[in-house]
């Protein structure tokens, strides 16, 4: 147990425990978040009032494996962030998102915004270009990606 606060009168307003140093009452109060469990933690902060009444149990720092899971969902997410920010994006917001997605893929993206998109997909605009039988083209607009059987027939 580490105390990281205590009162004038000797009462331990915050600390940290492990779950095993935890008693049946801090037990009792303690609830975790959806999706983890009391292994992906490695201590537990407990709260105290100076009268020396429970006020709240909760976990405290992960485990170095849920540090690593956590990190791992959070650049997936950022590179979604990073793609509406390329396609939409402006000025610096839009040149960040650029230097990252060129940094994690290492590929060089093209200035245009069909070049942009067709880096996002990982796939080419012209369908030749994957041996497809297809002759359907894929043009980029300002707000919205049409094929050319859509421009011939007067759009969507």
């Amino acid at each position: 147990m580490k105390i990281l606060q205590q009162a004038k009168n000797g009462v331990m307003v915050s600390g940290l425990k492990s779950y095993e140093e935890l008693d049946e009452a801090e037990l009792s109060v303690l609830r975790f978040q959806s999706g983890t469990s009391k292994d992906d933690y490695t201590d537990y902060q407990v709260r105290y009032n100076k009268k020396g009444e429970l006020l709240g149990v909760s976990a405290n720092e992960f485990t170095e494996d849920k540090k690593v899971k956590v990190d791992e969902g959070g650049k997936e997410a950022q590179a979604y962030f990073d793609g509406f920010n390329i396609l939409y994006g402006s000025g610096k917001e839009r040149a960040d998102a650029v230097k990252r997605h060129e940094q994690n893929t290492g590929r060089k993206m093209d200035a245009k915004k069909a070049g942009i998109a067709r880096a996002l997909k990982n796939q080419p605009i012209d369908r030749e270009e994957n041996n497809q039988d297809s002759e359907v083209k894929s043009e980029i607009t300002s707000d919205k990606i049409t094929s050319d059987k859509e421009i011939k027939n007067g759009g969507i």
